[in-house]
């Protein structure tokens, strides 16, 4: 929830005041957002409208002011008798024929089918948004990196298919589907979901989530750890191994995911550190500030301590201990997997026809250097130009889809666009 400051007092539940004079100016307004990264951190900072984050929260202002000020303009019961009628929080308040934010429909997961064709369905969120004329929905599906979650991605969907429906000419809505891998979010306690925990047998989860779906995402969005899922899972369609259902999408977007192993220890060095301090902990934990508290004590900052705390969740609604809302131990194990294995003839040998790949490195972060591949990457679009593309997103860190989601959007634009 966005708090705003202005001439006026407003409260946290109040977007703006009830009566907005026409001349009322957005440069007095200071505005404190605080957001969910992927982290599942929340930060605070003071944005203005050079700010990605703060031009998306002034835009809404300003649209919402001018509904205020013709309201105003016609004598608005509420503004003349002088009673401050309750307005709606953002995502309820109705700036877009669109919908600036549709429901999220949770999708717990599930177990299809029976003896040897039994398998196990993961859980997902998804989010649907309209276009004005109706029709066709694209979907987009977006996997997570290594203690990631799907809900750690609904503000970059809601921004991207905003975005393409309201800024570039199509009758094509918007289906984004975020889903939870094994061991994370809703997943974590799915059963069937059983060892090897590795980049395969995580990859075969995806084959089978896309089976149950019905068809192929248009769209697969995929970040660190899922990166290598997602090629594994390509990999396996391309050689058949999956059979005549599993069918691949037509554009794959890998961020921050060096293809081939991964040498430097700045790539995964700050998760495994924190996965192998926390494995020791026994559970349940007494207290999220325990945890904190013991987390600093291990050499770790405060900023990452905090964010542990929030990947905590109650034993029960009526107990102070806590448990890990990740299975520790098996993620460690598919961060052994992530950094060990190499998909580079998936890059380097021919693509299938119709699938479009495309890297994206974010500017600030270290986990894809030269030795990850950089040049090699390169190179391997340069001869595939068609299939394959090489992108780096400036004033970004390895967070991209938090970062610089303004900045993400311009480079994918043109390649969405083409699913039109």
């Amino acid at each position: 929830m966005a708090s705003l400051a202005c001439s006026s007092s407003i409260s946290g539940t109040h977007l703006l005041p009830t009566a907005l004079a026409p001349a009322y100016s957005l440069r007095s307004c200071k505005i404190s957002f605080r957001r969910s990264v992927e982290s599942g951190s929340r930060r605070s900072g003071l944005f203005d409208a050079s700010n990605n984050t703060g031009h998306w929260i002034l835009q809404r202002v300003r649209q919402y002011a001018t509904v205020q000020a013709a309201a105003t303009a016609k004598n608005d019961t509420t503004a003349t008798t002088g009673r401050t009628a309750p307005i709606p929080p953002p995502s309820r308040v109705n700036v877009s024929p669109h919908g600036l934010s549709p429901p999220i429909v949770h999708r717990p997961g599930q177990i299809k089918g029976e003896g040897e064709g039994k398998r196990t369905i993961l859980a997902s969120d998804e989010m649907i948004f309209k276009a004005k004329e109706g029709g066709k929905l694209q979907t987009v599906m977006i996997v997570h990196g290594i203690l990631g979650a799907a809900r750690n991605w609904r503000m970059f969907s809601k921004r991207v298919a905003n975005y393409m429906l309201e800024e570039t000419p199509c009758q094509y809505g918007w289906r984004m589907v975020m889903v939870d891998l094994r061991n994370h979010g809703n997943s974590a306690t799915l059963p069937g979901l059983k060892a090897p925990h590795d980049i395969p047998a995580t990859a075969r989860d995806l084959a089978n989530f896309i089976e149950a779906e019905g068809k192929a995402p248009d769209v697969l969005i995929a970040h660190a750890l899922g990166g290598k899922v997602a090629l594994d899972f390509v990999q396996n369609v391309t050689a058949g191994t999956y059979g005549s259902a599993a069918l691949l999408p037509k554009q794959l977007w890998v961020l921050e995911s060096p293809p081939g192993p991964m040498t430097s220890e700045k790539a995964e060095g700050d998760m495994e550190r924190v996965l192998e301090a926390v494995q020791p902990l026994k559970e349940p934990l007494p207290t999220r500030k325990w945890l904190s508290d013991k987390i600093v004590e291990l050499g770790f900052n405060a900023g990452l301590a905090h964010w542990l705390g929030t990947q905590l969740k109650r034993i029960n609604p009526d107990a102070e201990e806590m448990e890990w809302v990740f299975n520790i131990k098996e993620c460690y194990e598919m961060l052994q997997s992530n950094r060990r294995l190499d998909y580079w003839s998936v890059l380097e040998n021919p693509l299938p026809q119709g699938l479009h790949i495309a890297f994206v490195r974010a500017g600030r972060s270290e986990r894809m250097t030269p030795d990850e591949g950089i040049e090699r990457l390169e190179a391997a679009a340069s001869k595939h130009p068609d299939n394959l593309s090489f992108h780096t997103l400036p004033n970004a860190g390895h967070w991209l889809h938090t970062e610089n989601i303004s900045g993400f959007i311009r480079i994918v634009n043109p390649y969405l666009s083409k699913l039109q």
